[in-house]
C-alpha cells in the first residue's frame, strides 16, 4: 500500500529521522502542518512527484527543523 496523506504532527519531534525519500510512484497527495515540526536531525526531505512537492509547499511541514 502507498501512503497518501501524512497528519499533522505526524513525526512531531521525531529525533532520529534524518532523511525522507519519496520515489516518482509515490501517491503522497497532502502532508499536514507540522508534521515534521521539531525533526532537528532531518537534513533532506526528496519528494519526486508533483503532487507531493505541492502538499509540502501548501503546509508548514518542516516548521522548527535544522536549515
Amino acid at each position: 500500500s502507498f501512503i497518501k496523506r501524512i497528519d499533522s504532527f505526524a513525526f512531531f519531534y521525531c529525533m532520529s529521522l534524518k532523511v525522507i525519500i519519496f520515489e516518482e510512484k509515490s501517491e503522497l497527495e497532502s502532508i499536514g502542518d507540522n508534521a515534521f515540526n521539531r525533526c532537528l536531525s532531518l537534513t533532506s526531505i526528496t519528494i519526486r512527484n508533483q503532487l507531493g512537492r505541492s502538499a509540502i509547499m501548501r503546509s508548514v511541514a518542516v516548521h522548527h527543523c535544522r536549515e
